[in-house]
């Protein structure tokens, strides 16, 4: 299936504008005015303050390169691997110290938790530590909050060019799935 990015990352901007939403700026999406949480290196949004930024760190599947494998009902052979997820919310403008916190807390909570497995198939981990993070600009700071949350999950990649060993003659031939036949030495010793 690999691992469906967009979707994913839909489904924690959705959570952050549904639990957060009230105290933030608006943005125009699809003809509606919307909370504004924008995705990463957005450049054509560019919202009033306070907003929310949602950003995809790392995606990690070190020490679980394959984890499991098998043939799905299709007759496909699929790989199983571990994946984790690490995910940036920052929070830019007045408050937002306050809001960052108040969207951390939100991830303790088990209907938001479903809603991250329902939009993801995946689980929250761990939630990170708020991070005050002013920014200089040219005449003032600006106040930025950000943490962290990582999301596990297993995604299945299927190979369907591989195909699969149909099955053994004791004649010596090996049919695969394909149109292609592999010639092997079947040596069966004798009691």
């Amino acid at each position: 299936m690999a691992l469906d990015i967009k979707s994913i990352t839909n489904t924690f901007i959705a959570i952050a504008a549904k639990e957060v939403g009230s105290q933030l700026s608006t943005i125009r999406k699809s003809g509606v005015m919307v909370p504004a949480v924008i995705l990463a290196r957005d450049t054509q949004t560019k919202p009033d303050y306070p907003y929310i930024v949602v950003d995809i760190i790392t995606i990690d599947d070190s020490g679980s390169w394959r984890i499991a494998q098998g043939v799905n009902e299709a007759g496909e052979p699929w790989v199983a691997s571990y994946y984790r997820i690490l995910f940036q919310y920052t929070v830019y403008g007045p408050d937002s110290l306050s809001i960052a916190h108040s969207l951390k807390g939100k991830f303790r909570v088990d209907r938001v938790l479903n809603d991250v497995e329902t939009g993801t198939s995946g689980k929250v981990e761990d939630v990170f530590a708020v991070s005050s993070l002013p920014e200089r600009l040219s005449s003032r700071y600006l106040e930025v909050a950000a943490f962290n949350l990582s999301l596990t999950m297993t995604d299945i990649v299927i190979d369907a060019e591989t195909g699969v060993i149909a099955n053994i003659s004791l004649d010596g031939s090996l049919t695969n799935t394909g149109d292609s036949t592999l010639d092997l030495d079947i040596v069966v010793p004798v009691p």
